[in-house]
């Protein structure tokens, strides 16, 4: 019956019975949005630190994957019937569809999806970690199969989205990323996802197929964008761009972008690169700081806070002398670099009495603390 709606889809059969594909094609000349199927996939330590994933992986080496499903229960009750896989190939971007012409044929349609992934090293998702792969989990746990993703590298992209786009954006779905960020607008056969339990159930039902051509167009855009998203996420990583252009190419928040950006560059080119005049903002480099205090790396977040202090940043003095005394407990280093503080706010001609007053007050009770803490030998 499927092959009334879908006549070029392709009909197949592995151990389990017969298996229901619908392929697209997407030609290497053409884009998603405003990115072009044609750009280089590169790896890098930044794209490494967006995806929060080291995964040595290529162009050809991940493939995107999202779930129509019956609902949104993990239970019995619910089930998963058409399943999207977009992955590059040398002329171009290929999705998959497969789906489930009735239940019976359900351990087929799992093998299937299955034996697709099983050629990659990746998968990507958008909210995938919640929901697609536990509902496909659960539905292979029934049919007593292997876990289709077990051994892959995983890369939910509504993390990365959340992280450095979710102050620009009007909202973090998938379908914000398409429009706000890649540019692409859907056409008007998009059926909304939340629609195709209910159609999908008018099918098994009466044989309704009017609208499943808009629920196959909404999946295979879904993996799509996915696709042509991890294109752009890899060009934003090479770029050197600066503030300005992150925020009107890419829609960044340049500010969370950059600082995390940092951390990986202190990675891969070291101090020196990240400490250069101009390349980071105090701001930056005091949330690079904090990074490296939160993975244990006392030392070098020592040497970035003093950098910044002694080219007269008074709050990164304040936060070396704070690591001084709490982390390396060498009480007599942190006691002169808070005279340092003292010295500097005294002669701060711009700040006014009272809040160098404040200032005096909450630095003089921390070296009180510090000058009983030496004489109790601690």
């Amino acid at each position: 019956m499927l092959k009334t709606k879908f006549p070029d889809a392709i009909v197949s059969e592995n151990r389990y019975g017969e298996v229901f594909n619908v392929r697209s094609h997407f030609p290497l000349s053409g884009r998603i949005g405003t990115a072009p199927l044609s750009a280089p996939f590169r790896r890098s330590p930044r794209l490494d630190a967006v995806l929060t994933n080291d995964r040595d992986i290529g162009k050809y080496g991940f493939v995107a994957m999202d779930t129509e499903t019956s609902g949104l229960s993990f239970d019995s009750a619910g089930f998963v019937f058409m399943i999207g896989l977009s992955y590059f190939v040398p002329d171009g971007l290929v999705v998959d569809q497969f789906i489930l012409p009735d239940l019976s044929g359900e351990r087929a349609f799992l093998e299937a999806v299955r034996a697709t992934v099983e050629r990659f090293d990746a998968f990507v998702t958008y909210n995938g970690k919640s929901f697609d792969v536990p509902m496909i989990h659960a539905r292979e746990k029934v049919h007593f199969l292997p876990h289709a993703f077990d051994g892959l590298a995983h890369f939910d992209l509504l993390y990365p989205v959340r992280r450095f786009w979710k102050k620009r954006l009007h909202g973090c779905r998938l379908r914000n990323v398409e429009e706000e960020i890649l540019g692409f607008v859907r056409g008007e056969e998009e059926i909304p996802g939340d629609m195709a339990p209910d159609l999908y159930r008018d099918f098994l039902r009466d044989g309704d197929l009017t609208l499943m051509g808009g629920v196959s167009y909404h999946n295979r855009m879904d993996v799509a964008s996915l696709s042509a998203f991890m294109l752009l996420m890899s060009e934003m990583c090479a770029s050197e761009a600066g503030d300005d252009e992150l925020e009107s190419r890419y829609r960044l928040d340049s500010f969370a972008y950059r600082s995390a950006m940092a951390l990986a560059d202190l990675a891969s080119v070291g101090k020196d690169f990240i400490l250069s005049p101009g390349r980071y903002s105090d701001a930056e480099l005091k949330r690079i700081a904090a990074g490296l205090k939160r993975a244990g790396r006392i030392d070098d977040a020592l040497e970035i806070y003093l950098r910044i202090g002694r080219a007269g940043n008074v709050e990164g003095l304040e936060n070396a002398a704070v690591l001084l005394a709490k982390e390396k407990r060498d009480y007599p280093a942190a006691l002169a670099l808070y005279a340092e503080l003292i010295a500097d706010i005294r002669s701060d001609s711009v700040a006014g009495e009272w809040s160098k007053a404040q200032k005096l007050d909450k630095i003089q009770k921390k070296v009180l603390t510090i000058e009983r803490k030496i004489r109790a030998g601690k």
